[in-house]
């Protein structure tokens, strides 16, 4: 794979034509480029060999993994794969194109209705519900992975998803990280990398990709999340490649170990969704065992006074956010079918 002098960015991976960085994070870089066979823009999802110090074979095959669940979803809300391949630089997936920001930035981006923020949702909404139609698990649901374009919400970022409940490992006692997926890695005295919409700055510390438990003690670790102040943990802080989400949007029943499935995924849309609607997360906390304890006692933050959302919204919000998953709504489908049909009454 050459390097285009000019621009320091690879000339091509595989066939296809490198125009611009369009991202970047824990797995690798994502590029935009065209397909010259096929005639169309793509993205290109590439890891690097550098980024996973001999567990290259592994991160290989989970983003292997990740091409073949997408491919499974051909739906208008869901990213769209078009291949999977190596080059001189990695293994890659090269995708659809989405002209757009992510959900995330989206709502930052203007002033935004609650009709307007549900409306995109709904879109994100029926992508997470094909998933789960297919059998799938997202298990990192969240704004920053959904993607906006041509005013249709598609979700991307399958890299954590399952096929099938599968078993999550309790967060342990002082985990102070605001987000734990397997993918952070850092290999320097002093490194910044970033994880989903985390920036996370580590001094003097080396986490494995693939540990299945690694303890840093006695290092300073700085966590920024977007709309936060500015973090500092000291002492111990825990890793481990059974944690893995994102602690703001994750269920109850994946902080204490039980069984994830589709009803975690509805209670991480609910999380955003609120995020969306409100301006705020539902839990307060800085560091993902307050966030924990606030999320299995149910501790929802009261309603700004500056928002405008119906209360009929958040009641069924409320529902998709409680600690027990029997007492949600019983799918993402159910759970979009009430916001549509009270709406309906309401307004009609």
């Amino acid at each position: 794979m050459g390097q285009a002098e000019e621009t320091g960015l690879p000339g091509a991976i595989g066939r296809y034509r490198v125009d611009r960085k369009i991202g970047e994070g824990g797995m690798g870089v994502v590029y935009a480029g065209f397909d010259p066979e096929l005639q169309r823009d793509v993205a290109v999802k590439l890891i690097q060999p550098g980024r996973f110090r001999g567990k290259m074979e592994m991160a290989s095959e989970r983003l292997r993994r990740e091409a073949q669940i997408t491919a499974q979803l051909a739906h208008p809300n869901v990213v769209t794969i078009y291949d999977v391949g190596e080059s001189e630089g990695g293994v890659y997936i090269a995708m659809e194109l989405v002209d757009g920001p992510s959900l995330a930035r989206w709502i930052r981006q203007d002033a935004r209705t609650w009709r307007e923020v549900v409306s995109m949702f709904f879109g994100a909404g029926r992508g997470l519900a094909a998933a789960h139609d297919a059998g799938l698990i997202h298990r990192d649901f969240k704004p920053a992975n959904v993607l906006v374009g041509d005013r249709r919400a598609r979700v991307v970022d399958f890299g954590l998803a399952h096929d099938g409940p599968v078993r999550s490992r309790p967060v342990p006692r002082g985990a102070d990280v605001l987000s734990t997926s397997p993918s952070v890695q850092t290999s320097s005295p002093v490194t910044t990398t970033s994880v989903g919409d985390v920036s996370v700055t580590i001094s003097s510390v080396g986490l494995s990709a693939d540990d299945v438990e690694s303890t840093l003690t006695g290092d300073a670790m700085t966590v920024t999340v977007e709309g936060d102040e500015p973090v500092t943990v000291e002492g111990s802080v825990t890793t481990t490649g059974h944690f893995v989400g994102t602690p703001a949007y994750m269920a109850a029943e994946q902080f204490l170990g039980s069984d994830a499935d589709a009803r975690s995924d509805q209670f991480s849309f609910c999380v955003s969704l609120y995020e969306g609607l409100y301006g705020e997360r539902p839990f307060a906390g800085k560091t993902a065992s307050e966030i924990a304890r606030n999320v299995v006692e149910g501790n929802v933050r009261p309603a700004p006074g500056r928002a405008r959302v119906p209360g009929w919204l958040r009641n069924i919000l409320l529902r998709g956010l409680h600690p027990d998953p029997g007492e949600r709504h019983e799918s993402v489908k159910a759970l979009l079918a009430s916001i549509w049909f009270t709406a309906r009454i309401m307004f009609d």
